[in-house]
């Protein structure tokens, strides 16, 4: 009889343990925004919709005191976060402007969500929209146009982020204290950055600024990890009264462009660390960097010198003039009864004429023969006879319009690469 039972109870463990439990609506409602339905179920998948009979909706705003969320008590049992995107066809063909279309401001405040996924119908990101949540990760789609102010401030376990490739703007705070967040990259679009928009991240260690920022507001980087920072010459505006470098406690290079030296310094004024200034000034392709002592240091790239790998040939990089037998000199009086030499790009005969293109060149007849032309760091390098004679460089020419430059009839003409 006792044997009989333990068969019998065996048997009733493993029949329990293949039971799935159904997952169920724990709440709901149709009270999330215009035509938005939302539910929780009991996996803590919170879940937004259209409302039926509708194509398009969108989340409305709320607070972080009396007006809150209508899943704001569901918020410590909410884990996931799905949005519904774009509706299709009849041939599976995405609809214009269906799907939930914007996520109004505070819309996810302190719910303890580890995910999100946002899909290609939304639009706009309201303020503080993911304040508080758990999120480790998230890729915010091309279609996210227009962003509020702090959308991922207090996210402090976000560590990845992926932004639109169209960005022009982060807001203010949009980053503020987002503590596990070490390294991000900025699309090449951004024209500006807010104002304590990386504030408090606290293991920020590094961040490139794209080329085409033009603004750069206060405090961005305060008590982030950063030790080296680069500042494109696009930059016109530097920082207000807080200044841009404040609380920026491990800094101790930064990279400023000629141009932005006396607002470089003033800002570093302010935290006390002028002594730590590097200026640049691109010379025909080479980057001098001058400390604040005065030492020179020569780069032959922009690439280089962010990675701080000097020139390769001191002599070269140093050159004021090419002349025509390849050798380099310092004033044009020492290249004069030379045939061509360059100078920052401006091509020169021995006369003194200048020349600023290869087809004013050309249309002179003041070029010899040429060989070979090669292009070497986007300049044109000139050849005659099998010997380097110069270089072109005041803009990159592809070989498509190397190829059409008009020239004197005679004349070889052919191109390679270095």
């Amino acid at each position: 009889m006792k044997k009989t039972f333990l068969i019998i109870l065996a048997a009733s463990t493993i029949f329990t343990g293949n039971i799935r439990a159904e997952t169920t609506i724990v709440a709901s409602g149709n009270n999330c925004g215009t035509n938005c339905s939302w539910s929780v179920d009991s996996n803590g998948v919170l879940s937004i919709s259209v409302t039926e009979g509708s194509s398009s909706g969108s989340i409305g705003n709320y607070s972080n005191t009396s007006n809150l969320s209508p899943w704001y008590n569901y918020r410590n049992s909410i884990s996931s976060i799905s949005l519904e995107g774009p509706k299709t066809d009849s041939d599976g063909n995405k609809i214009a402007n269906s799907g939930i279309t914007s996520v109004g401001s505070w819309a996810f405040y302190n719910v303890k969500a580890q995910s999100i996924n946002i899909p290609d119908s939304v639009r706009s990101l309201g303020y503080y929209v993911f304040w508080g949540t758990e999120i480790t990760n998230v890729s915010i789609p091309d279609s996210v146009t227009s962003f509020g102010i702090g959308v991922f401030r207090h996210a402090e376990k976000l560590e990845s982020v992926t932004l639109p490739n169209n960005m022009t703007s982060i807001p203010d705070e949009m980053f503020e204290y987002n503590y596990a967040l070490k390294n991000i990259t900025l699309p090449e679009s951004i024209t500006s950055i807010g104002n304590g928009a990386f504030a408090a991240a606290r293991s920020l260690e590094s961040i490139e600024i794209p080329n085409g920022v033009t603004r750069i507001g206060d405090y961005n980087f305060q008590l982030t990890q950063i030790e080296s920072l680069f500042l494109p010459e696009t930059i016109t505006y530097l920082g207000g009264s807080t200044g841009a470098f404040s609380g920026m406690e491990k800094l101790t290079e930064l990279f400023c462009p000629k141009n932005l030296e006396a607002r470089c310094k003033e800002q570093l004024k302010k935290i006390g660390k002028e002594s730590i200034l590097n200026t640049y000034e691109a010379k025909g392709g080479v980057f001098a960097v001058t400390d604040s002592l005065g030492n020179i240091s020569y780069f032959d790239s922009l690439t280089n010198l962010k990675a701080k790998t000097t020139c390769s040939d001191l002599t070269i990089c140093q050159a004021t003039y090419m002349a025509a037998d390849g050798s380099y000199c310092s004033t044009i009086e020492d290249c004069s009864a030379l045939i061509i030499a360059d100078q920052k790009g401006d091509i020169l005969t021995s006369g003194g004429k200048r020349y600023a293109s290869l087809e004013d060149l050309y249309a002179d007849n003041a070029l010899p023969s040429i060989e070979e032309i090669e292009q070497v760091d986007g300049s044109l390098a000139i050849y005659k006879d099998g010997k380097f004679i110069g270089f072109k460089g005041k803009r990159i020419y592809t070989v498509e319009e190397a190829e059409k430059v008009s020239k004197p009839s005679g004349n070889t003409f052919r191109l390679r690469y270095k």
